[in-house]
């Protein structure tokens, strides 16, 4: 996961991509855009909900797997409106 540090003025985002081999530090004078922290935030999130998707799947526990497949799906929708935001 990632770890999301909002401290006066500065965001920094420090996480890895979903194979591992994104690894980013951004600060709020070198983002691309606006809200880019926020977004790796969330997806970094996501993906720990899509693990946990995977782990309940393979112990056979429906209903945990239900509930961290819509909360993968809340963080991402989170990320998208972010994205979307961050773009205007």
């Amino acid at each position: 996961m990632t770890g999301f540090i909002p401290t006066v003025g500065v965001y920094t985002a420090v996480g890895t991509g979903p194979v591992g081999e994104c690894e980013m530090a951004l600060t709020k004078a070198s983002r691309s855009f606006r809200g880019a922290a926020q977004l790796v935030y969330d997806s970094e999130r996501a993906g720990g909900y899509l693990k946990e998707v995977c782990s309940a799947c393979e112990a056979g526990d429906k209903a945990t797997a239900q509930r961290a497949l819509r909360q993968a799906i809340n963080e991402l929708e989170t990320a998208r409106a972010g994205l979307r935001i961050g773009m205007d």
